[in-house]
Order: C-alpha cells, then sequence, then structure tokens
C-alpha cells in the first residue's frame, strides 16, 4: 500500500514488530517498578513517622504505576493498577495493627489475599484463560503454610514463591490453549478492532476484561469495586457482545452479598460500641 505523496505505509508486520518492541519496554519498566517497589521494606511505617511514611507511600505510587505501564488494554491495566493499590497499602498499612491483635489469625488471612489478589492482577493483566484463576489457590495456601512455619521471612517470602509459581504454571496453562483465548501483548489486542457493519454491531472476541475483574475483587474481599467493575462490564458486554455476562453476575452477587455482610458487621459493632458507651 503507497500513502499519500508516494511514501509507503508500513505493512502489518512491521507495525507488529514495533508494537512489540514497545511491549517488551513497558515490561522491563513495570516489572522494574514492582520488584522495586514490592519488595524495598520501610521500617517504622506508620503515620505518626513523617520519613517513613513518605517513603513508604511512594513506594506504593511505584509500586501502583508499575501495574498501569504493562502492556494490555487500558482496563486489564487499570483493573491491575486498582488491586495492587490495595493490595499493597493493606499489607503495609491493615496487617501490622491486625498482626498485634491477633498474630495467628490476621498474618495468614491478609497474607493468603493480598498474594491471591496480586496473581489476579498478574492475571488480568497479562489475559490469561479464565483456567488459570483456580491458580489462586497457590499463593494462599503459601502464606497460610509461610505464617504457620513462623517468622517474617517464611511469611512474606512463602507466599512471594507461590505468586511467582502461579504465574508460572498460568503461562504454561495459557500455552496450551486455543490461539484464540491466549492474546497476552498489546502488539495482539491491537490486531482487533472494533467493527461496526451497517450499523450492525459485531461481536469482539474473548471474555470481557472487566467481568472477570468484578469476579476476583468480589472474591478476595473488595465487594464495594466488584460491584462497580460488574455493572461496567454488563454495559459493555450489552454493546460488545462480548463473553463474560455470567462472570458479571457472579461478581455482582458475591459483591452485594459481601456489602451486605459488611452493613451486619459494622451495625453489629456499632450495636456493641454503643452498649459500652451507655455504661
Amino acid at each position: 500500500m503507497t500513502a499519500v505523496g508516494g511514501s509507503r505505509a508500513p505493512s502489518s508486520d512491521t507495525r507488529i514488530r514495533s508494537a512489540r518492541s514497545e511491549d517488551f519496554t513497558r515490561y522491563g519498566f513495570g516489572l522494574s517498578l514492582l520488584m522495586v517497589c514490592g519488595l524495598y521494606k520501610v521500617d517504622g511505617w506508620t503515620p505518626a513517622s513523617a520519613t517513613p511514611m513518605t517513603v513508604g507511600v511512594l513506594m506504593g505510587l511505584g509500586f501502583t504505576l508499575g501495574w498501569a505501564v504493562l502492556p494490555g488494554s487500558l482496563a486489564r491495566r487499570l483493573s491491575a493498577a486498582a488491586i495492587g493499590f490495595v493490595g499493597f497499602f493493606s499489607y503495609h498499612w491493615i496487617l501490622p495493627p491486625l498482626a498485634r491483635l491477633l498474630p495467628s489469625v490476621a498474618v495468614p488471612a491478609v497474607g493468603a489475599v493480598v498474594f491471591a489478589g496480586l496473581l489476579a492482577a498478574w492475571l488480568i493483566v497479562r489475559n490469561r484463560p479464565l483456567l488459570c484463576y483456580l491458580l489462586l489457590v497457590v499463593p494462599a495456601v503459601a502464606a497460610v503454610v509461610g505464617s504457620s512455619a513462623g517468622g517474617e521471612l517464611a511469611g512474606f517470602y512463602g507466599p512471594l514463591v507461590g505468586l511467582f509459581a502461579g504465574a508460572w504454571a498460568a503461562h504454561f496453562i495459557a500455552r496450551s490453549a486455543p490461539a484464540s483465548r491466549f492474546r497476552p501483548s498489546s502488539a495482539q489486542d491491537q490486531q482487533v478492532p472494533v467493527v461496526n457493519h451497517d450499523g450492525v454491531d459485531v461481536p469482539l472476541p474473548g471474555t470481557n476484561a472487566f467481568s472477570i475483574v468484578s469476579l476476583v475483587l468480589s472474591l478476595v474481599g473488595l465487594s464495594a469495586l466488584g460491584v462497580v467493575f460488574g455493572h461496567i462490564a454488563l454495559a459493555q458486554v450489552h454493546r460488545t457482545k462480548q463473553g463474560g455476562r455470567e462472570l458479571a453476575i457472579a461478581g455482582l452477587i458475591v459483591g452485594y452479598v459481601g456489602l451486605l455482610s459488611l452493613l451486619i458487621v459494622a451495625a453489629w459493632y456499632l450495636t456493641i460500641l454503643a452498649a459500652f458507651i451507655s455504661r
């Protein structure tokens, strides 16, 4: 094909090679941020300590940015960044006070949810098949086993190893999956345009990313986000004719049940607090 002015337009192979080169650059930058910020330990990180607090927040923002710059569609990258943000600050802010109150329960529970959520973020941004989400149990079990083994190193590096093991297992599962269900790179994403012929919507291939995100977020306890992404997914599925309607509905059901449970627990705590104050 020849462009205006006699210059030859780039071939499809050239565009794919250029996009894949950009993918490698973004992978390098994103994974570097995730490794540096995710493994950096800030001592004395509490809201009352200004300097460690500032460093911790910067590390958390860098960790979130690492997810956002990875290759993939905007929906998948933003979903992974949201999960990474919640997971990072939950592990550093919510876990320490809970660990002092209920060390035998809080450490394995929060660790299991956080590391399973991080693996879910990786599966989402890499657009892995649905079968791979069964691997979320790997870092969760590793977190429980590592915490029961005792020691800070086992409680952190145990589920971290489980996270990497789950990611590699998902890679091999995806490699054996049909090609139409395995589109890990943004270079391949660019070959799937939104098409409309004579006012008739042409169904897009694959499962809607937001429907997967909705179910994962609801299952890991982020019910409000699960409900939001579930409604977004239903709207997109209705418009694009993609798959994932059942997943979005499941995410909404689990999310609304989780919100109702939170309201019941909050009302119970308020009742106890009111009775305690009235004494």
